[in-house]
């Protein structure tokens, strides 16, 4: 049992999966943040199981944070550690890279998580 986290491009009854992540604890502190900003959640520690949609300015916004490594670093019961290395940083930059090109072809871009 942990953190499971998924990036979705979603169009009509096509779904295709992105990005997957498994215990990247500061990944999910970004994303909770932006389930508050989004009114989605009230407590970031509540963003479970929801899909959130991200917007192409969403993605930039995240893209750029990874690369200038300022994701939040984060911790819960079930997220573990993110490695805070470059593998792990070039991987999030595909999967960001990946959903702006879907984003651009009008995709939904989703991320789900589960803990």
């Amino acid at each position: 049992m942990g953190l499971d986290q998924y990036l979705i491009a979603s169009k009509g009854d096509e779904e295709h999966q992105i990005g997957l992540w498994r215990k990247h604890a500061n990944l999910q502190g970004w994303m909770e943040k932006l389930a508050v900003k989004k009114r989605l959640v009230k407590n970031p520690s509540d963003f479970n199981c929801i899909d959130m949609y991200l917007t192409r300015d969403d993605l930039v916004d995240l893209e750029q944070d990874i690369e200038n490594n300022n994701l939040p670093h984060t911790t819960g019961f079930f997220f573990g550690e993110s490695y805070n290395d470059n593998a792990e940083k070039e991987l999030d930059l595909l999967y960001v890279d990946n959903a702006k090109q879907y984003s651009d072809m009008n995709w939904n871009i989703i991320y789900k998580c589960w803990w």
